[in-house]
């Protein structure tokens, strides 16, 4: 008994390093996800219906614009900062040639309904800064009940504002947008990683809270560095089983660029982290096994 109370520290230590590699945390409520790796290059992503099914399904293929597209990238869509790494692969879905009105529907596709909290996440790249004249740019990407845009709980790039430009946005919608503005603006062909929560405030109609963090560092929901909310007052919304999209302004050379869609029911199931490679968790068990055989002969 003595000679374990003297090494139950290094056990402890042992069990945490080796933890992270062992245990996915969350990963049990991802619901559905896509990287679009496996869809051919050059071709609309509506008709597709590949994608990963977890605690839930994808039930139908997607639908949607023609011009939104797979392409193979020659610099693929990724994200690392802190604990978080996300990356995106040789495809992306591209963006473009949408129009300078408002394109409604062109991403759409259903998954297994949900009635409590849903989380989703995505890679996001704008291919140069936006019109700076009162109107520019604007993609959104959302949760909701049906394809209908007035009910729905979105996150994206919204049109020009003074100062911060396209500023990434939360907002939900009824019968008219409701929205809440980050203070981080788009760059030019900067990838940014966006999580989006939509849940219910307590209220009486169900989901009207969407929640927005940029670029977070951890997959533990409290930590990030950049949050924006938005209250839907009206309107009931059903299960949540449509993930669609909408844009405006898409046109000429300009497009955007989206990858490595993930839905779940908790936040640790939409950021995945960077998990220690089996050759770092050995050298770290070889220290902590020298540091025990040590402590034993100062012992």
């Amino acid at each position: 008994m003595k000679r374990f109370n003297r090494f139950s520290p290094i056990v402890i230590t042992l069990a945490a390093l080796l933890a992270p590699g062992l245990i996915r945390p969350a990963q049990a409520t991802l619901l559905v996800a896509d990287d679009f790796n496996s869809y051919v290059a050059g071709a609309p992503l509506a008709g597709n219906n590949g994608g990963t099914n977890g605690a839930a399904f994808w039930t139908g293929a997607y639908g949607g614009n023609a011009n939104v597209t797979v392409q193979s990238q020659g610099t693929p869509l990724s994200y690392s900062s802190g604990a978080v790494l996300v990356d995106g692969g040789t495809n992306a879905v591209q963006l473009t040639n949408l129009g300078s009105s408002v394109a409604e529907g062109i991403i759409t596709r259903s998954f297994t309904g949900q009635s409590g909290d849903v989380y989703f996440s995505f890679l996001f790249r704008p291919l140069q800064t936006v019109d700076t004249g009162g109107g520019g740019d604007f993609a959104q990407f959302m949760l909701n009940d049906d394809t209908d845009p007035d009910n729905q709980g979105g996150i994206g790039m919204t049109r020009n504002q003074p100062v911060i430009g396209n500023p990434y946005f939360a907002g939900v919608r009824s019968n008219t947008d409701v929205r809440s503005n980050s203070a981080v603006g788009a760059a030019a062909d900067t990838t940014v990683f966006l999580v989006g929560k939509f849940s219910d405030s307590g209220g009486a109609v169900g989901h009207d809270l969407m929640e927005l963090w940029v670029n977070p560092t951890s997959n533990i929901e409290g930590s990030n560095i950049l949050s924006a909310s938005a209250f839907l007052e009206s309107g009931n919304l059903g299960l949540i089983d449509f993930f669609t999209a909408r844009a405006a302004g898409i046109i000429n050379d300009d497009f955007y660029l989206f990858d490595e869609l993930r839905i779940g029911t908790s936040f640790a199931s939409v950021v995945p982290i960077a998990v220690p490679e089996p050759a770092t968790l050995a050298l770290g068990l070889m220290g902590l096994a020298g540091l025990a055989v040590r402590r034993r002969r100062v012992a």
